[in-house]
């Protein structure tokens, strides 16, 4: 009655360690499809791209670091909500570096509440 215990024992053991590599098995099958699909993802790619825009924006155009940044998807705009006049009067003197960055952006509205929004467009964008 004893080996007959041990035996079944032995049995369910192997039994669970077999089910145990399967399990880790399709969870690692499952986590590269998942990765794959991600790095495939067209809404990845995007964020990716806007992403590396706005940090060269603020690289190249050092003033928008003060300002608050804000992305339209649907119109592909980039408003740049400035702090005070003297930010959106020195924005307005970049104009044709702003238009000329090479990002996902069709056009750049700066935004201040003392003053009309200027807007500009994506040198690509015309």
């Amino acid at each position: 009655m004893g080996s007959t215990q041990v035996n079944s024992c032995l049995y369910f053991s192997s039994q669970s360690k077999e089910v145990s590599i399967m399990s880790s098995f399709r969870e690692e099958s499952l986590k590269r499809q998942l990765e794959k699909e991600l790095r495939e993802s067209e809404w990845l790619q995007k964020f990716k791209q806007l992403s590396e825009g706005l940090s060269q924006i603020k690289a190249e155009i050092p003033l928008t670091q003060l300002c608050q940044l804000e992305w339209v998807s649907e119109s592909q705009t980039l408003i740049i909500h400035c702090p005070n006049p003297e930010v959106t009067e020195g924005l307005r003197q970049q104009t044709s570096k702003i238009e000329q960055l090479n990002i996902v952006a069709q056009r750049f509205i700066l935004k201040n509440p003392q003053s009309q929004d200027i807007i500009i467009d994506a040198q690509g964008s015309r």
